[in-house]
């Protein structure tokens, strides 16, 4: 199986090969045919002969010797961290193509890099009008052919462009990401349009597709976590909303199965258009150079007739604390996760509801990883997660502990997201260290022109001011224990947080149904009640 993935990419390395180190592409074409018709047998017996000729070098080097510094270093506390660095991140222009397409542009001319980032108002949300997975399936069937050229023909322009594509999804949005080099960004655009506009579908290619979607689902079904992160959307959400399929957005089974050729033309029509996207390009180019190439490449890009489709973005429709269990026989440890819908926040809320979720479970000196880990040692780590949407968002809790601590640790994560909410409100302290921590990580994120991009990325994907990063530090700065407790009461909500228990129900079952937490049911890896 590697060898044959080592053979599909190979075409593309070829030509350049021939190129940059001389020999005809004839003689790298034999190479490859060797490759595909290479057995294990073959490739045991070059080992032999390359690792077993008598030669071997070991070398040694000692290591040095290190001595406690006798003076020069306070040890008698840790050292401060310093002040975080104001963020500078470029302005946004905006303008908007004779299509509609609306474009957004951050100069950053430090190297000769252009990032372009479609943004799609669709993502996973958008498979609630559709087939679950109909997203990542279309997505991923974008470069298997478009225009004249085949799914390797894409790969070996865009190896010869010095381009990488890449496609993925979040709740609301689905983004194609091109990276070019600047002085490549007309035949770049060339290539991407050709992706966008006309893409061919083929059927071969889908079959292909397909069979790597249903083992990524299976993947998932075999994993704990991939199991919970399937399960948990529908409790938190509920039947028919737009965030209730897997986390994953691979959808089930039975669904992409099903899929055909004109499921997949259909969702391209309805959510790949000009009138639903957004063009954010990060790097080496102006507006004045990049306006006549967008037009040209992407200008001929229409808008169907049909109207855009609209996405149950509604109120969740569970609000009662649930307990799914999933039998893992002989599992060593439990894979705990618990999570409940939360509001839409806005800038200032978004912002204490980031430093909450890092006070608690975001970072390793946070709550319940100090908890469970360094007091209790039943978890190697615990954490805490944030989704943020348009709609009702996600906060999450993530634990693998040891299995006879299974239903202990479940009552400490719980004991926790009361405290928070409640009798041990977020402390000054606790503030400073969250808010210093992730704004000291701000500049580091934003070194290279793909950082930027995705900052400006999740920006336009919320909503928030253009400023939202470069303002983070003062506006977090500005914020009170009392504003985080406030927002800790709309994040985290005990009484209504589902859970997925993923482990060995002879060992944890019993104890579990002894917490009360709400009504257990055990069901299988997609969701069926079995009891």
């Amino acid at each position: 199986e590697r060898i044959n993935a080592i053979s599909d990419g190979g075409k593309s390395w070829i030509l350049g090969a021939s190129e940059l180190f001389g020999g005809s592409p004839d003689f790298y074409q034999q190479s490859l045919d060797w490759v595909r018709q290479s057995t294990p047998n073959d490739v045991r017996s070059v080992m032999k002969d390359w690792l077993s000729d008598g030669s071997f070098v070991l070398e040694v080097q000692p290591m040095p010797q290190f001595r406690v510094a006798t003076s020069g270093v306070d040890r008698s506390s840790m050292p401060e961290p310093g002040a975080p660095s104001e963020l500078h991140l470029p302005s946004l222009q905006r303008m908007t193509l004779s299509n509609g397409l609306n474009v957004v542009l951050a100069e950053r001319h430090g190297a000769p890099l252009v990032n372009l980032s479609l943004i799609l108002d669709a993502g996973r949300a958008a498979d609630s009008v559709a087939n679950a997975g109909t997203a990542a399936l279309t997505l991923d069937m974008l470069d298997e052919g478009a225009g004249k050229r085949d799914g390797l023909q894409i790969a070996a322009r865009a190896s010869e462009l010095g381009a990488k594509l890449s496609m993925s999804a979040a709740f609301d949005a689905s983004f194609v990401e091109f990276d070019a080099m600047a002085d490549r960004l007309d035949d770049s655009l060339a290539l991407l349009g050709d992706i966008l506009i006309r893409p061919t579908f083929p059927q071969a290619a889908l079959e292909r597709v397909r069979q790597q979607q249903l083992a990524d689902i299976e993947q998932e079904r075999s994993d704990p976590k991939g199991i919970a992160q399937r399960l948990l959307p529908g409790l938190m959400y509920g039947a028919g909303h737009a965030y209730a399929s897997p986390l994953s957005g691979k959808g089930s089974a039975a669904a992409i199965g099903a899929l055909t050729r004109k499921d997949v033309e259909t969702f391209h029509r309805r959510w790949i258009r000009p009138d639903n996207a957004t063009l954010l390009i990060v790097g080496d180019t102006t507006r004045e150079a990049v306006a006549a190439l967008l037009e040209r490449h992407l200008g001929a890009w229409r808008a169907p007739d049909e109207p855009l489709l609209k996405k149950n973005l509604g109120t969740p429709v569970s609000s009662k604390a649930r307990v799914l269990l999933v039998d893992r026989p002989g599992a060593e440890q439990s894979m705990i996760v618990t999570g409940n819908a939360t509001p839409s926040f806005k800038q200032q809320e978004s912002i204490s509801a980031g430093i909450v979720n890092a006070l608690l479970g975001g970072l390793f000196i946070s709550r319940i990883n100090m908890n469970l880990r360094e007091d209790k040692h039943w978890a190697y780590v615990v954490k805490s997660q944030l989704l943020e949407a348009r709609g009702p968002g996600a906060f999450l809790v993530e634990a693998p502990v040891q299995a006879d601590k299974t239903a202990d640790a479940m009552r400490e994560i719980l004991q926790e997201l009361r405290d928070v909410t409640g009798s041990r409100p977020p402390t000054q302290s606790e503030l400073n260290s969250a808010r210093n921590s992730l704004a000291l990580a701000l500049p580091g994120l934003n070194e290279t022109t793909a950082g930027v991009a995705a900052s400006y990325r999740s920006l336009l994907v919320q909503g928030l001011p253009d400023s939202h990063w470069n303002d983070y530090f003062n506006k977090a700065s500005e914020l009170t224990p009392l504003q985080l407790a406030t927002v800790a009461k709309q994040l985290v909500r005990p009484a209504e947080l589902s859970w997925v228990v993923v482990g060995d129900l002879r060992k944890i079952e019993a104890d579990i149904r002894k917490l009360g937490i709400g009504p257990v049911s055990v069901v299988d890896a997609d969701g069926k009640v079995l009891r």
